[in-house]
């Protein structure tokens, strides 16, 4: 996977779950600055794993799972 390639793949991914990403971050962070915090932490995560995703889930329950783990 080339870098234009993976900054395609997580605008994508961002986009489409920032949302789902949110609200999970939401529900077990109550304090807003930390939850921004994780928030992006989460954003590091899925950035970094994105070469290792291997499709054998859908992209939305990897990021999820990265999410809750965070």
């Amino acid at each position: 996977m080339t870098i234009g390639e993976k900054e395609q793949m997580f605008r994508e991914a961002v986009k489409q779950h920032r949302d789902r990403i949110f609200r999970l971050c939401c529900s077990y962070v109550a304090d807003p600055d930390l939850r921004n915090d994780v928030y992006q932490e989460v954003l590091v995560h899925v950035w970094e794993g994105l070469e290792r995703f291997e499709g054998r889930s859908q992209l939305g329950t990897w990021i999820y799972r990265i999410t809750v783990n965070t």
